[in-house]
């Protein structure tokens, strides 16, 4: 098992405090993601209008400013404190490094993983010198990692592993709906190295999720989820709640990426602190109802089970 620093929404201090955590706590190797996302704000009237538009969401919430109070982190800088602090990889999603980029990791020993939806943006991930590509299948939870095809194109992992592992000489790896052994078998056999574990590890012990949503999880199946962009303006498996809905079916226009996500945010924050499943965003794969309240390390230990060592 490799386990990930989710990096990209932290500043360079904030994602340095957290690998230092990290080593503090193992001495086991681990990576970093960060999103290579254009994440220039435009300050757009779209953004001031989506913002006014919740304004009144935000005052029941006790948030006071509209929209400001959010700056998405500096990849550059981010990049430059990865290769300070040099974890064992670095994972990126929303295109491929430049070459001088991955030259600095390689010089530096950090594998260099890339994420794709789609055996055309593997290639590009390929010929950008990744180490290996996430396969992102449209059963997977989060934001859709599409860079060059439509966010919208749809592949799911029994299309998309096999035609990427027979073009390519790189390790993929496969992430959707990885619920058991079974699965892990499955993925490998047509093609992947190994599998990305999310929405398995969920309803961990560990996980962070609340309480009330690790519980909640345990009860729903694939249709509970759906395909939205109210949150970031990207395209997003999530757990469909009320504000998914509310604004879906409202004609409010959304500013684009990252203008959506900077009023979005401290709403979805507050409502984790309050508590306000309503309100929050809850990404969810197409195999939620499998995940489990048992430890990570017994949900790891099963779904590895059959691989021959």
């Amino acid at each position: 098992g490799l386990g990930v620093v989710p990096a990209s929404y932290r500043s360079p201090a904030e994602i340095e405090s957290f690998i230092k955590e990290v080593r503090r706590l193992t001495d086991k190797p681990f990576a970093v993601n960060l999103c290579l996302a254009a994440t220039e704000g435009k300050d757009s009237r779209e953004k001031a209008l989506f913002a006014e538009a919740l304004a009144d969401l935000r005052e029941s919430l006790g948030l006071s400013r509209i929209g400001d109070d959010y700056r998405y982190p500096d990849f550059n800088e981010q990049f430059e404190c990865i290769l300070a602090l040099r974890p064992n990889a670095l994972t990126t999603s929303f295109g491929g490094l430049r070459e001088h980029q991955a030259q600095a990791l390689q010089s530096r020993k950090i594998v260099s993983i890339g994420c794709a939806t789609t055996l055309r943006e593997a290639k590009v991930l390929r010929s950008a010198e990744a180490d290996a590509i996430i396969l992102q299948g449209s059963e997977a939870a989060g934001p859709r990692l599409a860079f060059e095809d439509s966010d919208d194109a749809l592949v799911g992992l029994c299309a998309l592993v096999p035609s990427v592992s027979r073009a390519l000489d790189v390790p993929v790896i496969a992430a959707g709906a990885v619920m058991d052994d079974a699965a892990l078998a499955g993925v490998m056999a047509m093609g992947a190295a190994g599998a990305v574990l999310g929405t398995a590890l969920l309803a961990s012990q560990e996980s962070r999720a609340s309480s009330l949503w690790k519980e909640r999880v345990q009860m729903l199946n694939a249709t509970h989820t759906t395909l939205t962009r109210v949150f970031d303006a990207r395209l997003t498996r999530v757990f469909r709640n009320g504000i998914v809905e509310a604004i879906e079916q409202s004609a409010l226009t959304l500013p684009g990426f990252p203008d959506t996500w900077a009023v979005m945010q401290p709403i979805v924050q507050e409502a984790v602190r309050q508590g306000r499943e309503d309100l929050m965003m809850m990404p969810a794969g197409q195999g939620v109802g499998r995940a489990r309240k048992v430890s990570c390390a017994q949900i790891i230990h099963e779904i590895t089970r059959q691989i021959k060592k």
